[in-house]
């Protein structure tokens, strides 16, 4: 059973400083510190009330992760896609059968993995949107749309701008924006439906 994140203070500090240790480059994780508990019942609402297969790039040290199982179906799929090598073996940890892990950046899913999840109720996405190129951010974009059933949701959170609406206002038919103050650092979600 995954364990579950205890928001307490001391235990808040302890799993914050950890994801610090764990971060290695800005630039590949693009985050000081994890999701807040705001961010991640922000994002969770967004979700259909009941969803089997979810995919989330960069999930980190696993606070959405968690999150999503709590919810997730016992039949439902969780693909998390992670860069960062040290994060990928704290997710591998969680030993859900409903979760698989993979590491590799979000730009660089294969095309098979893509048609796998060809059926998601939702994308979830918190990787580093402005250290990518412009080619890289759309690509990471079409590829969402590919894997979402219709009418669902690419939820892109823990961005400090709103540069990704112009590139989801481009492939999908609707895009919102919200903004989350109880964070480090406050933050854009954005929710593009397909």
């Amino acid at each position: 059973m995954a364990k579950t994140h205890n928001f307490s203070f001391k235990t808040d500090i302890r799993e914050r400083m950890n994801f610090l240790k764990n971060t290695g480059s800005l630039r590949e994780v693009g985050a000081l510190t994890m999701s807040s508990k705001y961010v991640v019942r922000h994002v969770l609402k967004l979700l259909p009330h009941k969803f089997n297969t979810v995919i989330e790039y960069g999930p980190g040290s696993g606070v959405m992760t968690e999150a999503i199982l709590k919810r997730l179906s016992s039949r439902g799929k969780l693909l998390a896609v992670e860069a960062n090598a040290k994060f990928t073996k704290t997710l591998n940890r969680l030993k859900d059968p409903r979760l698989r892990v993979l590491h590799c950046k979000a730009q660089h899913l294969a095309s098979e993995l893509i048609r796998e999840f060809s059926r998601a109720d939702a994308v979830l996405s918190s990787i580093p949107f402005t250290f990518l190129t412009s080619a890289d951010r759309l690509r990471v974009v079409s590829d969402a749309y590919k894997m979402l059933a219709s009418g669902g949701i690419f939820v892109v959170f823990h961005q400090y701008t709103p540069l990704m609406f112009y590139p989801l206002h481009k492939t999908f038919r609707s895009v919102a924006i919200k903004f989350e103050p109880r964070n480090v650092f406050p933050c854009f979600i954005l929710i593009a439906k397909k």
